[in-house]
């Protein structure tokens, strides 16, 4: 990558996390990079490319976080992907929020390519029940695409109330556990049920006092 594309995304960010989607426009861009105009466009693109190129990154960073460790029990997996997402996001968390607001305004929030943001998050989270499947947790019965759709939908709800600023990342990651685990709860098989409900539990205490945390994570290795 050049070094006016990386000034060129790198101010851009800058912008979002400041100012907010409504306040980044080429113009500006180009004023805090330091560039033309029609720069921007040969380098990078419109606005919207601009955008679609920060999300990439986004999704790039996330996948080399390594969201999920397979060797993590499928029940603990929950907490500990949810964690390691706040986490993520907490290090800059209003860039993160201005970017998901900008990619839902261009109304590709819903993208479920493998490159949409969709697509990818739900690739990421739908591992949780790749893992319950193969520690034989789940039923016979259950509709697997089913529940990874269910699990997944657990997860953006959360998020979009996080991105609308409804709920700090705190109930955020606690919100996503929980609703995940209850669906975890009504595929798996009645062995499993116990401990997949003393974790909801915990999870349901820790949305009424943000002071807990869920599962006994903060001092977990895998963080």
């Amino acid at each position: 990558m050049s070094l006016r594309r990386r000034r060129i995304l790198d101010s851009a960010r800058r912008i979002l996390a400041e100012s907010g989607y409504d306040k980044l426009s080429i113009r500006i861009l180009a004023d805090r990079s330091r560039v033309t105009a029609p720069t921007i466009y040969h380098l990078v693109g419109g606005k919207a490319e601009v955008i679609n190129v920060l999300v990439q990154e986004m999704a790039t960073s996330l996948n080399s976080a390594q969201l999920f460790k397979p060797s993590v029990d499928p029940i603990a997996a929950v907490g500990v992907m949810m964690q390691r997402i706040a986490n993520f996001i907490a290090k800059d968390e209003a860039y993160y929020r201005e970017l998901l607001i900008a990619w839902e305004v261009q109304q590709r929030f819903e993208n479920f390519e493998p490159s949409g943001t969709s697509g990818f998050s739900m690739h990421s989270i739908s591992t949780v029940v790749e893992s319950a499947q193969e520690a034989s947790m789940l039923r016979s019965d259950v509709d697997l695409q089913f529940l990874r759709l269910h699990v997944w939908n657990c997860y953006r709800i959360a998020r979009h109330d996080w991105v609308h600023d409804r709920i700090d990342l705190d109930r955020f990651r606690h919100q996503a556990s929980s609703g995940m685990l209850y669906c975890l709860l009504g595929a798996a098989k009645e062995e499993y049920r116990e401990r997949i409900l003393t974790a909801i539990t915990k999870s349901t205490r820790a949305i009424d006092d943000e002071r807990t945390s869920i599962f006994g994570f903060d001092n977990s290795p895998f963080l």
